[in-house]
């Protein structure tokens, strides 16, 4: 790994870290963070464009398919009357801006997985509910230190 990769993934830690502390402590993403880490992401997109050279109008096509997983929670949390949290989309949403689409809707999908797993563990052993709410954001982080550690999220 580069340099360059440590940065892109360190930066991306820190901020999926701070929203995994927001939302288990509050239950909610602060849009503060959510902006900050948006824009953190479009600035190292657009260094890594200048640096590594590329197609502007791709890389630009590329970030609009890479937010629809958000938009598609945003979507459903509409749907379902607040279940799934608007932030969670927003956050999706600024995951977009980071990585590629096949890097958002994996770590989407692991995240859901690892919540589902967390979840029915609850609900079987521990005397759950059937309409516990578990903050997403902590799955997020848990989802993201696998992917980075197997080496899924590279800069694109």
């Amino acid at each position: 790994m580069t340099g360059w990769d440590w940065l892109c993934q360190g930066t991306f830690l820190l901020y999926t870290g701070q929203l995994a502390a927001e939302d288990g402590k509050t239950g909610t993403f602060r849009l503060r963070t959510l902006l900050a880490g948006g824009l953190c992401g479009l600035l190292l997109r657009l260094a890594g464009l200048i640096r590594f050279g590329g197609q502007w109008t791709a890389e630009a096509g590329a970030v609009l398919i890479a937010v629809l997983p958000g938009i598609g929670l945003v979507l459903l949390g509409k749907l379902t009357r607040g279940a799934v949290g608007k932030g969670d989309g927003l956050c999706f949403m600024s995951f977009g801006i980071w990585w590629r689409a096949e890097q958002v809707f994996s770590l989407l999908f692991l995240s859901l997985l690892l919540l589902g797993c967390v979840g029915l563990f609850l609900i079987c052993f521990r005397n759950g509910k059937r309409d516990l709410r578990l903050p997403f954001g902590p799955f997020i982080l848990a989802a993201a230190v696998l992917q980075l550690g197997l080496g899924l999220l590279m800069p694109s």
